[in-house]
């Protein structure tokens, strides 16, 4: 598929951007020269092309723009209000707006607790820490990321002072990321965070429905 490149003040997408009402499973690819087009995450991250179809702006970008520039297109996402149209049956918009909005309280209180070093991406990772460690493939498995990606969040951390390699005592080949006292302190505010995020739901919605809720998002997870 191609793509036209639009002119600088033009309110329309280019050639093959989706609309409000294309379906998810349609969005193209952007091929790689087109990523590598300076032009493109900068269109990708106009007001234009947002109120045009938050879905693609959204997911394009994912695929075009750096981990910070998706980050914060996704903040002005929620800030603006731009979801609309199908929202109440679009599934992906309905739980991605949820995830979002989670994601913002969370790391919002995280840095108010003393870790404003962390990061939305750093979550493949600390999420699924233990004490006794793993390694980077189950990382990988757990978060659903490529290793390669887990690799440099791993080296991000380490460098930050939360995480920490050592040997493997299964396997001397292998080496297994550990929590440092500051990684488990950061992982223990995460889990206070959690559940106060949780209890607010719960009084918004009941408590019941929002273990429904759980247990169904889990279900959907492995429904394709």
């Amino acid at each position: 598929m191609s793509f036209s490149r639009p002119s600088p003040l033009s309110s329309k997408p280019p050639k093959g951007i989706p609309g409000p009402t294309t379906r998810w499973s349609s969005i193209p690819t952007v091929p790689a020269h087109t990523r590598a087009a300076t032009w493109y995450p900068r269109w990708m991250s106009t007001r234009a092309v947002r109120s045009h179809s938050p879905a693609a702006a959204v997911l394009l970008s994912v695929r075009t723009c750096s981990t910070r520039r998706r980050d914060a297109l996704l903040a002005e996402l929620i800030t603006d209000g731009d979801y609309h149209g199908s929202m109440e049956t679009d599934l992906p918009k309905a739980a991605g707006r949820l995830f979002l909005r989670l994601q913002r309280e969370m790391f919002r209180q995280v840095a108010e607790a003393g870790f404003d070093d962390v990061r939305p991406r750093h979550g493949a990772v600390l999420a699924y820490l233990v004490p006794e460690g793993r390694r980077l493939s189950e990382f990988a498995e757990l978060s659903g990321q490529h290793k390669q990606v887990i690799g440099t969040i791993a080296d991000e951390l380490e460098a930050l002072g939360y995480v920490a390699r050592v040997p493997d005592p299964t396997d001397g080949r292998a080496k297994l990321l550990v929590p440092t006292e500051r990684g488990r302190a950061e992982v223990a505010a995460s889990t206070r965070i959690i559940a106060g995020l949780e209890a607010g739901i719960a009084e918004a919605i009941g408590a019941d429905r929002l273990a429904e809720l759980r247990r169904d998002l889990m279900r959907a997870s492995t429904a394709f």
